[in-house]
C-alpha cells in the first residue's frame, strides 16, 4: 500500500465535494444517522434508512422528535422515553421495536453529545443500527453452549444405564436357556428382553448424539418406518388428535438416516399437536413424485428428477404468511418460551438426505407439510 502526502491532490479538491460524498456515505448506509438538539428537543436531521429501519416517515419524525417511540414495543416504551431530552455525554441504548413489515427488531440506538453552538445549544449526533441477526448469532452461541452442556450430560446419563442394561439383558439371556418357565412366562420374558434391547438402541442414540457421530445412511422404506412409528406417533399426538396414513405401496426407497427420518416424522407430529388444542386430525402421505421443471421451495431451486413426497396435514389453527416465511428459522417460535428448534432441526436432516421442504398453510385452515426426498436408484 502506497502512502499519500497530505499536500498530493488525492482526495476531494473542496469543503462542498467533501460533504458530497460524506451525504452519499449517511444516504446509503444501512443504518440510520440523526442529529438533534437537547433543549428543546428536536430532530435536526435524520437519514433516509430511518423509514426502512422504522418504517415510518422522515417528515413526521420532524415534526415530532418522539414519533418513532409509536412502533417500540410495550416493554421498552418507559426506557425509549427517557430518551426525550437526553443530555449526557454518551448515549448508548437498546430497545425492540415491531416493524410494520418485518416484525420484531432489535435496534442499537448510540449518541455523544457534541459542542454547543451559539444558536442551538447541545447537539446529540448519533447512530441507530438493526442489530436483530447479531443478537440472533449470539443467542445461536448460547444455544450450541446449552446443546454441548446436554450431549455431555446424555453420554453420563446414557453410559450409566447401558450398563444397567448389560445386566438385565444378560440375566434375560441366562434365564432364557435355563429357566424352566410356562408359556406364559416364556412370552413376558421375551417381552421384557425386546424391552431391553430397544432401550439400548435409544442409549446408543443418546451416545451417538452426545458423541456428534455421523448418522449412517442406508436404503430406507419410507412406509415401514412410518407404520412402525405410528403407535408412538398415536401417543404423542395424544387422545384428542387421530392420526389417519395414506401410503402409496408403490413408494421407492430414499437414502437417509433412520433414526433422523422418525425425527422428522415426530417434530411435524408435535407442531401439528400444538396447533390443535382442542383435538382434530393429522394425515400422513407417501406418494412417488416426478419433477419435470425446476420449481422454487423456500426460495431455493429444486432440481428435475424423481422424489418420494411425504406430507405431514393437520387441521388446526393454521399460520399467517409472516410465520409461514419465518417457521423454518431456529430463533422464530409462536410460543411464549423458548425458540423454535424443532422445524429448523427437520430442516437440517432433509438438507443432510438432499431433500427439499415445503409448508402450506392458512389461517384457520390448518398446515400441510410436504418433503421432498431423492428416489434412491
Amino acid at each position: 500500500m502506497r502512502a499519500i502526502s497530505p499536500n498530493q491532490n488525492s482526495g476531494p479538491a473542496n469543503l462542498s465535494e467533501r460533504a458530497e460524498y460524506f451525504q452519499l456515505l449517511v444516504e446509503n448506509i444501512n443504518a440510520v444517522f440523526w442529529i438533534a438538539t437537547i433543549e428543546p428537543n428536536q430532530v435536526v436531521y435524520v437519514s433516509p434508512s430511518y423509514e426502512k429501519i422504522f418504517g415510518l416517515p422522515c417528515d413526521q419524525l420532524y415534526k415530532n422528535s418522539m414519533d418513532w417511540t409509536s412502533v417500540v414495543i410495550s416493554e421498552d416504551k418507559e426506557n425509549a422515553q427517557k430518551l426525550k431530552g437526553f443530555d449526557g455525554p454518551h448515549l448508548n441504548q437498546i430497545l425492540y421495536i415491531q416493524h410494520p413489515t418485518k416484525g420484531k427488531r432489535c435496534l442499537n440506538i448510540k449518541g455523544s453529545r457534541v459542542r454547543e453552538l451559539s444558536d442551538r445549544g447541545g447537539l446529540m449526533l448519533g447512530i441507530t443500527e438493526d442489530i436483530t441477526d447479531f443478537m440472533r448469532l449470539q443467542e445461536q452461541h448460547l444455544q450450541s453452549q446449552k446443546i454441548e452442556t446436554i450431549g455431555q450430560m446424555a453420554s453420563g446419563v446414557a453410559h450409566d444405564f447401558n450398563n444397567y442394561l448389560n445386566v438385565i439383558l444378560g440375566n434375560c439371556s441366562l434365564l432364557s436357556k435355563n429357566g424352566n418357565f410356562a408359556k406364559k412366562e416364556r412370552g413376558q420374558l421375551k417381552d421384557l428382553t425386546e424391552a431391553g434391547q430397544r432401550a439400548h438402541v435409544l442409549t446408543q442414540k443418546l451416545l451417538a448424539f452426545a458423541r456428534s457421530r455421523k448418522h449412517e445412511t442406508e436404503k430406507i422404506e419410507l412406509n415401514d418406518i412410518v407404520r412402525k412409528l405410528r403407535p408412538i406417533l398415536a401417543r404423542l399426538a395424544g387422545r384428542t388428535i387421530k392420526i389417519k396414513l395414506a401410503l402409496d405401496p408403490r413408494v421407492k426407497t430414499i437414502r437417509s438416516d433412520s433414526s433422523q427420518v422418525e425425527q422428522v416424522l415426530l417434530n411435524l407430529i408435535m407442531n401439528s399437536k400444538e396447533a390443535m388444542p382442542k383435538g382434530g386430525l393429522i394425515r400422513i402421505g407417501t406418494e412417488n413424485c416426478s419433477i419435470l421443471k425446476a420449481p422454487l421451495i423456500n426460495e431455493v431451486e429444486v432440481p428435475e428428477g424423481k422424489y418420494i413426497l411425504l406430507t405431514v396435514t393437520d387441521n388446526g389453527t393454521g399460520m399467517d404468511s409472516l410465520t409461514q416465511k419465518n417457521i423454518f428459522d431456529p430463533f422464530y417460535t409462536t410460543k411464549s418460551e423458548g425458540v423454535g428448534l424443532g422445524l429448523a432441526t427437520v430442516v437440517g436432516i432433509v438438507k443432510r438426505a438432499q431433500g427439499y421442504i415445503s409448508v402450506k398453510s392458512k389461517l384457520t385452515k390448518g398446515a400441510r407439510f410436504a418433503i421432498y426426498f431423492p428416489q434412491e436408484l
